[in-house]
Parts: structure tokens; sequence; C-alpha cells
């Protein structure tokens, strides 16, 4: 069964008031916790939170479905309005095997980074080759990534390093279930997503005799006892994505699956409906 793609974008997590922080810090700290994307052909994502008081983050470069970069950083403390992360390990991921760098002290790597955040851009100021300077823009602007509805369908769209992933469902009392996977590039292009696409069949059923019975082996209550089927309808699916408006149409290549669909962010319908 493949897994359901869900995204949590930590800016969404922010509270007006972040526990753990001093009351000068806590402005700042708005400022900075959200989700980034760098403008480079191979992006990072950056995500700055705040955990127990003490601010986190973490930047990744996926170069490929195969590698990866990523940055974590021991400390990043406020220094008025900018903030200063060092320490920690950088880390290279290739082929299921991986190489850290401990940074905790300067090396030829460089050790550190200076941020500054102004409204929905931030700059990273860094040291050595492993922090070149960098330009950022939140991803809170993003056109497309987030949760989109439209009647029994949901769209999800997230923003990585390589570009963007959709997935689309269709929620159902029926047995049989309906999903579409797309993987799309990073650029837009004469405003639309252009990705190519896997559609699933998955089919909930009772359980043979002998897998329930084996399993109620075990059990000492009635439970229903059910099995899963994902059936694979096509891989190579082709659809684009575009805005009209404040709403996102689905072009399905394929089967026309997105004819007449206007989806709108999850949050604009609950608005409706009350």
């Amino acid at each position: 069964m493949k897994k359901m793609i869900c995204i949590m974008l930590l800016a969404a997590m922010v509270c007006t008031v972040l526990p753990g922080l001093a009351e000068n810090e806590q402005e700042a700290a708005q400022a900075f916790t959200k989700t980034w994307i760098s403008g480079e052909e191979q992006p990072y994502i950056l995500e700055i939170w705040v955990e127990e008081g003490e601010v986190q983050l973490s930047a990744v470069c996926e170069v490929s479905e195969e590698e990866e970069y990523s940055i974590e950083f021991a400390q990043c403390k406020f220094d008025g309005g900018t903030l200063k992360c060092s320490g920690g390990i950088l880390m290279h991921e290739k082929n299921g095997e991986t190489e850290a760098e401990d940074i905790s002290e300067e090396t030829a790597y460089g050790f550190g980074a200076t941020l500054t955040a102004d409204g929905n851009r931030l700059q990273w100021t860094g040291s050595g080759d492993a922090f070149p300077d960098r330009d950022f823009t939140s991803l809170e602007d993003d056109p497309f990534a987030g949760e989109w509805e439209c009647g029994d369908l949901s769209l999800y769209i997230t923003r990585t390093a390589a570009g963007y992933e959709v997935y689309i469902s269709r929620e159902s009392d029926e047995p049989e279930e309906v999903s579409w996977e797309y993987k799309c590039g990073p650029d837009i292009t004469d405003g639309a997503l252009t990705g190519t696409g896997t559609k699933y069949i998955d089919v909930t059923s009772e359980a043979d005799d002998d897998a329930a019975g084996e399993i109620l082996e075990h059990m000492d209550r009635d439970v229903e006892i059910v099995a899963y089927d994902s059936e694979v309808k096509y891989t190579d699916g082709k659809a684009t994505f575009t805005r009209d408006g404040d709403a996102l149409i689905w072009n399905d290549e394929e089967e026309d699956a997105g004819n007449g669909l206007r989806f709108v962010r999850a949050a604009e319908e609950e608005e409706e409906e009350e």
C-alpha cells in the first residue's frame, strides 16, 4: 500500500506566543518561524521552529531521490533582529549511505550562518564552503502548496526541494477508493505545474477465513477483519495544475478526471460552510 502524502508545514503550527522564549524574542521569532525555500536550481528547504524554548533549524537539499544534503545546527540564538546559528552536523546521504561532518568547531566547511528576515524574504549569510550566502522566500506565499478540496475530493500539494508532490484522494463509503499521486518539477511554466503520476484503486474487503481465524486466535473480543488490495491503474499519467483566481484547476490528460472541478483551499471551504 502506498503511503499518503502528509503536509505539515511547521509555519502553520506557529502560535501567537511561542512558549519558552523571552518576551524580547517573541517578535523576532514570529518573523523567522516559517518554512522557506532558496532560489537555486536545486533549492534548500529551510524550516525554523521553536521547541521547548529552543530555536530549531533544519535545511535539506534533495539532489535526487537517492541523494540529499542536510544541515542541522546545534545552537540558534536571536541577536536583535538576526538569528545566529552555529555548530551541529552537515550530512550527505546517497544510495542509502550517510556521511556526517561535525561542524561543532570551525573547519574548512565553515561552522555557522547568520539569518536576517524581512517580511517574506530571508537572507542567509554563511561562512565557509558549506554555508554560502543564500536568499530564501517564504512558502506561505506559494500559490500551489497546501490543502485543497472540491466536494468529496481532497488535494494536497507539498513543496519539496525537488519540486512539488501532489496527492489526490476521493472520500467514499464504498469498498473501492481512488487516489492519484503526481511528481511535478520545481518550475511554474505559464502559470502551471506539470507532472507525471500514478493512479491507484484501493479495495477493502473481508479477509479470507484462514487469515481472519489466525488473527482472532490472539484476540478475545469481536472485531471486523478486513483485507486491503491496492491496484495500480497506470504510472505515466500526465496532468497540469493551474490557478484560476482563488481556485485550483486539475487538468488530467489521462482520463479527464478533473473536468469541471474547481478546488478551493480547505480553510476557505470551511469558512464558506460556516
